[in-house]
């Protein structure tokens, strides 16, 4: 382990060690002597602490201390991914470190707190050193945690889909992809990885078909932001955008739903997310970070990645060319700007 990551797992552990050590002050006694005011610590209730709290829920289940002590196998990943106590301390002591040098420890403002706290626990995660299989599971896992906090926090208030906050997640973590540690030689394999992580997880939320597809809509127009602001010429614009394609449709054909996924569903689904990824597109022309004329070569590499992937949902040929031509569709109506 090199200095750098020695440091960064002090400070994350100095900061763990603080953030829930909040005493009353002391007070003075009628003899002069000091004593506390209560012994009772001051609890932290705001949106910053809920998603801290769920993101360390959610990378607990994959740690090896869960694994051992409840006797579960089953929350091994595939990539082999098994946390230990250092690890989180370091993504969670990260994350909040930079809540608190922006000044959002106990902000409300999630709109706030989720670019800056995603950008920390990237940090915290990349410090790690894990490979890319790996960390694409691990970014994947602080996504879900943090998505499930938005929703709990929005959702369960009444509140409409907090749509413009899943944009912001999945921005801020595809952004800060290189953050992380990801490389441009293995960027495209993440994003791919992490978008079926991000989307194959939606079945554990609850929500029908209408507000799963406006979901989905968000988080890929999310992500195609998020990539376009980092900085990657054309060319792997390109092969990013064709992986994110096949990762949707191994992660939306495998979203656990009441009566299963039919093509219907599926084909809605798929819909949502290309017109999403086509909504960042747009977003990015507008700012100038890429040209209007790059909008359908990078949609032509997101469906046809996309239909390379139709294969793994175990659909017939038949269905599958059906798929396939209402992408087409879809895309030759979307190119109409």
């Amino acid at each position: 382990m090199n200095k750098q990551v020695i440091v960064s797992a002090l400070l994350a552990i100095g900061f763990l060690a603080g953030c829930n050590n909040n005493l009353a002050p002391l007070k003075a006694t009628n003899d002069g002597s000091q004593e506390a005011a209560s012994t009772a610590p001051v609890v932290n209730n705001s949106e910053a602490q809920k998603m801290l709290n769920n993101i360390e829920a959610a990378l607990k289940e994959h740690s090896v201390d869960h694994n051992v002590a409840a006797k579960i196998t089953n929350q091994k990943l595939s990539s082999g991914l098994m946390l230990d106590s250092s690890h989180i301390s370091m993504i969670l002591g990260m994350a909040g470190s930079a809540l608190n040098g922006a000044g959002l420890s106990n902000s409300n403002d999630l709109s706030a707190i989720i670019p800056v706290l995603i950008g920390g626990a990237t940090q915290g995660a990349g410090n790690i050193g894990l490979p890319s299989t790996q960390l694409s599971d691990l970014l994947g896992i602080i996504g879900n945690g943090s998505l499930s906090s938005i929703l709990n926090s929005t959702t369960g208030a009444g509140g409409g889909l907090p749509t413009g906050l899943i944009q912001t997640l999945t921005g801020s973590l595809f952004q800060n992809l290189p953050v992380a540690g990801v490389t441009s030689g293995n960027i495209s394999q993440v994003a791919g990885s992490l978008i079926s992580s991000l989307t194959g997880n939606l079945g554990n939320t609850g929500l029908g078909g209408t507000d799963l597809s406006s979901i989905i809509q968000s988080i890929s127009s999310g992500a195609t932001l998020g990539i376009g602001k980092s900085g990657f010429n054309s060319s792997l614009l390109t092969s990013i955008l064709g992986q994110i394609g096949m990762g949707s449709v191994t992660g939306i054909s495998g979203i656990n739903l009441p009566g299963g996924m039919n093509t219907s569903m599926l084909q809605t689904l798929l819909g949502a997310f290309t017109s999403g990824s086509n909504f960042g597109l747009e977003q990015l022309a507008g700012s100038q970070v890429i040209n209007n004329s790059m909008i359908s070569t990078l949609l032509g590499s997101l469906t046809q990645g996309q239909s390379a992937a139709l294969p793994s949902t175990g659909m017939g040929s038949s269905q599958q060319q059906m798929m396939m031509t209402f992408m087409q569709m879809l895309l030759a109506n979307l190119g109409k700007h």
